[in-house]
């Protein structure tokens, strides 16, 4: 299960890696277990009836795709203002 590499040592990142990710996914396991008692949400003119869990989810995935397409955005106009410039 453990890796080693070419001396024959335990790869102690690989296994902080796996501890990190097995300690996020319990911590969602709780969240979502801690709400799952369902909540209207109003968006414009109708009510959504979700759980919470999932309007948590929703929030955080718009946030997340707000913030990769910012930054992309940004990404993109350095590249073409740092590739026009005459040197």
């Amino acid at each position: 299960m453990t890796e080693m590499n070419q001396t024959g040592k335990v790869q102690y990142g690989q296994l902080l890696r796996i501890a990190v990710i097995l300690l996020l996914v319990v911590l969602v396991g709780i969240l979502v277990f801690q709400n799952r008692e369902d909540v209207d949400t109003r968006v414009f003119f109708f009510t959504v009836t979700m759980p919470r869990a999932a309007l948590v989810f929703t929030a955080f995935a718009i946030g997340m795709v707000t913030g990769v397409l910012a930054s992309w955005s940004r990404f993109s106009r350095w590249r073409r203002e740092r590739t026009e410039k005459p040197e």
